[in-house]
């Protein structure tokens, strides 16, 4: 089988990471950045969730992945990043841990296929290199477009919630205009998704304004 990783900023990786989870269904998905949302997919079947919210947690979730497999049943397991778990408070004990964890994937991986999210600048980029994974930017790996986008909205679904109530209708209207963009958004194929959301967002607004000071202008003429 074989052991893949996406390297980058966490947040971009673990929306990757998710994103591939959902695309690789029937998949077991062990999530150690709380990045994963089942509800978001109610159309998916076969994307089942793991947590390992702590690092006395990860080598356990780890050694159950047979089991977990067989129930579901894959071939596919996917790991978010899992540098900033909370760990023993001692360094070095932390790195044996993390060491035993990458250990566990590599021989794991010789039955499964592994995608493991790696946060750059982290001990986990050389054990990804000693365990001779594939190693690929999050910028060159293709992920569904579509389901990112989705993904980035609902986390803006959750900011509106918290929004006063008379700041509602501006956000229900802004909300709205970069799903007249996805086809665009999904074309250009980039890991910063949301920047192209909130370009699509600013794209419509500058037209409403194109479009006022055209109609002041031809109140300037008439007149």
């Amino acid at each position: 089988m074989a052991l893949k990783c996406i390297r980058g900023r966490a947040g971009e990786v673990n929306r990757g990471i998710v994103a591939k989870a959902v695309e690789l269904a029937p998949s077991l998905l062990i999530d150690a950045a709380n990045s994963a949302n089942i509800h978001q997919f109610p159309d998916c079947h076969g994307f089942y969730v793991v947590q390992a919210e702590s690092l006395y947690r990860l080598v356990p979730t780890l050694q159950q992945v047979p089991r977990l497999a067989r129930r579901i049943p894959t071939k596919n397991v996917l790991i978010t990043t899992f540098s900033r778990l909370f760990g023993y408070d001692n360094k070095a004990e932390d790195t044996d841990i993390f060491e035993y964890s990458w250990e566990l994937i590599a021989r794991l991986s010789e039955d499964y296929d592994f995608h493991v999210g790696i946060e750059q600048g982290t001990i986990h980029e050389q054990l990804a290199m000693l365990h001779k994974a594939e190693v690929n930017e999050v910028g060159h790996t293709v992920w569904s477009q579509r389901i990112v986008s989705d993904m980035i909205l609902e986390e803006l679904s959750r900011f509106g919630k918290s929004l006063r109530k008379e700041d509602l209708p501006a956000y229900s209207q802004l909300i709205k205009e970069p799903l007249k963009y996805l086809g665009s958004i999904s074309y250009a194929s980039s890991a910063n998704t949301w920047a192209f959301l909130l370009f699509a967002a600013l794209l419509e607004q500058q037209k409403k304004i194109d479009k006022i000071n055209e109609q002041l202008v031809s109140g300037c003429v008439q007149g």
